[in-house]
């Protein structure tokens, strides 16, 4: 019998052992949505899949549905996204976990929402390529968790000052004019966790 072969994009949110020498990894992938997928062999020396599984990296994935779990074939990261996460701070590392933690806590397994990714994957290269002072960090993280937030129905961007929450794309220049917008956008953020019951 035949499977077929996903080959997606995927944001690495973490990855757990399982068994011997395999690891489950969770990923938040373009077409297949969160999905949980076990990875043959990942913890040995000789994996060439583990440097492209790091946490917290966007990558190009080969994924196998089988009939009780997603299986995890190959993956590659990009050349230049090599060199950015090996470069990147702290602070923007920091940023990337709690997006990731928000995503495991409130997508769905295998929903795919190609929007949503895109939103989450741009915010990733951003903050990533960008050397962003703290308080950059902290505007970038609370606009990126408000786009997550409207994206899965759960902040009403037509409040007055949640309007960024609509927007695509990232442009450094423009962060100081949104800044106005931060306690507005962290009281709509804290509102709809605390609706979402989860």
């Amino acid at each position: 019998m035949s499977y077929h072969r996903y080959i997606t994009d995927a944001l690495v949110l973490g990855s757990e052992p399982s068994g011997e020498a395999s690891r489950r990894v969770v990923l938040f992938t373009r077409s297949c949505g969160l999905v949980s997928a076990h990875a043959q062999g990942l913890r040995s020396c000789r994996s060439r899949l583990r440097l492209h599984l790091a946490t917290l990296t966007l990558s190009r994935v080969s994924l196998v549905r089988g009939r009780e779990m997603w299986r995890l074939v190959g993956a590659l990261t990009y050349a230049d996204r090599e060199e950015v996460y090996r470069a990147m701070s702290s602070g923007a590392s920091a940023v990337i976990a709690r997006l990731a933690a928000i995503l495991r806590r409130l997508v769905s397994q295998d929903a795919p929402d190609e929007t949503l990714f895109e939103r989450v994957a741009e915010t990733v290269r951003f903050v990533a390529r960008e050397d962003l002072r703290d308080d950059e960090l902290s505007l970038v993280e609370i606009i990126g968790v408000s786009r997550i937030l409207f994206l899965l129905g759960y902040l009403d961007a037509l409040r007055p000052g949640a309007e960024s929450a609509r927007q695509s794309g990232w442009n450094r220049a423009a962060l100081p004019a949104l800044a106005s917008a931060r306690s507005t956008l962290v009281g709509a953020i804290n509102e709809a966790l605390t609706a979402s019951h989860l």
